[in-house]
């Protein structure tokens, strides 16, 4: 199963001259195809997968009641599962995901883009080494203050999602900002968000190294073949010199990928004393579940329909927890020796979630960020929907 990536340098002077043509980009800038994907246009992805990279990147502060389903472990799975299905070797949506009405598409091709956005950039732009993961949205001010990135002069303050962060834990810092665009309609639309995209980006700038990327993910729902295809441009700036990050610049990029891991495993909590500065004094919590050998501390969720089941863990590596707590001294030296433990790649260990019998899938984040999934079953996807 994949996902097709479209990143050319046609796609590129189309999305530069749109751009253009709105007076958006200022001197100096210029877009180009991601090199990753220009000679690769084909990454391995299926729907369970993107299911779960919709749920990671996506999990944010929880509201009221809503908190039940924001952990990644549930909100996606129990939302969007009937609209993803794999066919002829690519994701598609379903085709009761063409027949949603246009707000609940608006919706749905947002995080779809999110999630793809997420999942390229993290395994094809950012393949090895320690690896953090920031949502902008929640976490932008304190790494302006930390001094990681700055305003851009004459952005208005514009900003990318998210920044993926290679040598978040050990080694050279460098950072990669994406924007993340989705569209129910087709190659057109995506240009003109790619264009829009672009002057997002790079809103902000750093000292670090930084690339700027932006995704557009369409569905095409309306025509006869929809599938999910991402497109991606390069958006680079003349003048930009990388530099070695501060201790309080690196401590800020841990907290804030940390925030976003917390959240998506449900301790919201954990995460609200770290936005608040109080990383050191959590009350420590216990081993819940192991994930590939690791102690982890999540959250699960269960959908059960007869005889079937759907069961989904999620969690933060127990040690990555108890080293981040540790005295200051201490910090730094636990963190390095933890990443050096985890291995320099994501692990995917994959089986087709459809087959009657159970099923274990298990996706590693190197922020330490785990999921599992365990099923038993047919789950009808009516039943899925029916929980959202």
């Amino acid at each position: 199963m994949s996902i097709g990536v479209t990143s050319t340098p046609e796609l590129a002077r189309e999305v530069e001259a749109k751009a253009k043509a709105k007076a958006d980009l200022p001197s100096g800038v210029a877009i180009a195809p991601v090199p990753e994907f220009a000679t690769s246009p084909a990454t391995p992805c299926d729907s369970t997968e993107l299911l779960t990279w919709m749920g990671w990147m996506t999990a944010g502060p929880p509201t009221l009641a809503a908190e039940v389903l924001r952990s990644a472990g549930r909100w996606a799975w129990v939302r969007y599962r009937w609209a993803l299905e794999d066919e002829r070797g690519i994701v598609r949506p379903t085709a009761d995901a063409r027949s949603i009405r246009q707000h609940t598409r608006s919706l749905f091709s947002e995080t779809v883009g999110v999630g793809a956005a997420g999942y390229l950039g993290c395994t094809r732009l950012v393949p090895t080494g320690s690896l953090a993961v920031v949502n902008l949205d929640d976490t932008i001010d304190p790494l302006l203050t930390a001094g990681v990135i700055r305003w851009r002069f004459g952005t208005k303050k514009k900003h990318p999602d998210y920044l993926i962060v290679r040598g978040a834990y050990r080694g050279p810092m460098e950072l990669l900002a994406i924007e993340c665009k989705g569209t129910v309609l087709n190659q057109k639309t995506a240009i003109s968000q790619l264009a829009a995209g672009a002057k997002q980006v790079i809103g902000i700038e750093s000292s670090l190294p930084m690339r700027s990327v932006v995704f557009a993910t369409t569905m095409a729902l309306d025509e006869k073949e929809p599938v999910v295809r991402s497109y991606a441009i390069e958006v680079t700036v003349e003048g930009r010199s990388g530099g070695e990050p501060s201790t309080a610049a690196r401590e800020a990029i841990r907290n804030a990928a940390l925030i976003r891991a917390l959240r998506c495993a449900g301790l919201y909590a954990a995460a609200e004393r770290t936005r608040a500065g109080y990383v050191a004094d959590w009350p420590q919590p216990h081993e819940s579940f192991q994930i590939g050998g690791r102690p982890m501390v999540g959250d699960e969720a269960q959908v059960v329909s007869g005889e079937s089941r759907l069961r989904a863990e999620v969690g933060v590596d127990l040690n990555l927890l108890q080293a981040l707590a540790a005295p200051r001294p201490e910090r730094a030296v636990r963190l390095e020796q933890l990443a050096a433990e985890i291995p320099a790649q994501d692990e995917f260990r994959r089986r087709p979630i459809d087959t009657p019998e159970r099923v274990e899938e298990e996706v590693r984040m190197r922020d330490g960020l785990g999921i599992r999934f365990e099923r038993q079953g047919q789950l009808p996807r009516e039943e899925l929907a029916g929980e959202g």
